[in-house]
């Protein structure tokens, strides 16, 4: 992991990473959104099964290496207990706990309901569906600048203004 092995100003590196790997999530969905209206609503998930069936001898090949990309940890039942428990003794990480589901409960709302609104209300067509989705990533391409400052304040408090801010947007689109 990129984070594990950055000591200082690992906020600002590990956003940079996140950052990079959003550019994609960015232009993805105004693409299905033009292939979804040029073709028919199911020809990006056509496209997507194909691309992904192209990458499984890359991916075959890659973890065929010499045993260093495989995850060595006890997976049963017992094994994911004790490491939620180990977890949760953590003060700081039960926060974690508890802020985590809650960010991300927006990820419904963004794909599965404001798509619908803008279909079904709005009369929009499907490539503004892909706006929407990649004005929300978007803001994720800025994460270097978020880390960075989250490396000067520390990322305690980045996670409550992260989430305050969140929850005056998701209060602002219901105006």
């Amino acid at each position: 992991k990129v984070g594990d092995s950055i000591t200082k100003s690992r906020g600002a590196q590990t956003g940079l990473a996140q950052s990079v790997r959003r550019v994609g999530n960015v232009v993805a969905p105004i693409v299905a959104g033009l292939l979804a209206d040029r073709f028919f609503v199911t020809a990006p998930l056509i496209l997507n099964v194909i691309i992904l069936t192209a990458l499984i001898p890359i991916l075959y090949i890659e973890s065929r290496g010499d045993g260093h990309n495989t995850i060595q940890n006890n997976n049963n039942a017992i094994g994911r207990w004790e490491r939620l428990r180990w977890f949760l003794s953590n003060p700081k990480l039960r926060a974690l706990a508890i802020i985590g589901p809650t960010i991300n409960a927006v990820l419904p709302i963004i794909t599965l309901i404001l798509p619908l609104f803008v279909l079904q209300k709005l009369g929009l067509s499907y490539v503004y569906v892909g706006y929407l989705i990649s004005a929300w990533i978007v803001s994720k391409l800025f994460q270097w600048l978020l880390g960075h400052i989250a490396d000067k304040i520390s990322w305690e408090r980045g996670i409550i203004i992260g989430t305050l801010v969140t929850g005056a947007g998701l209060i602002a689109m219901s105006f």
